[in-house]
């Protein structure tokens, strides 16, 4: 005669499983650090990291390439803070042209 496993067992062993994978993300995320700093000025800065001139990274944002709250923020006063990291992963995506 066959028998069922049990369901609440298993389940139980699934949730343990997914929380010892939870710390182990947990503790390997505070070990690295996460770029997510908008920590370059304005977009002169900003054209020199991206390799491109502040034009053409005026039509990237204009465009829409460059997105809002991703590869740049706007302050109250308007003045430009770029991610460093998103700009030059955005330029590494893109052919040179």
């Amino acid at each position: 005669m066959d028998t069922f496993p049990n369901v609440n067992q298993i389940l139980i062993d699934e949730i343990r499983n997914l929380k010892k994978d939870i710390k182990l993300l947990l503790s390997i995320h505070s070990k690295v650090k996460v770029h997510d700093e908008f920590n370059i000025s304005g977009q002169k800065e900003a054209a020199r990291i991206y390799k491109k001139s502040v034009k053409t990274l005026q039509k990237k944002i204009k465009e829409g390439i460059l997105r809002e709250n991703i590869h740049y923020i706007i302050d109250e006063n308007g003045y430009y803070s770029f991610n460093e990291s998103a700009l030059i992963t955005e330029r590494g995506l893109k052919k040179s042209s």
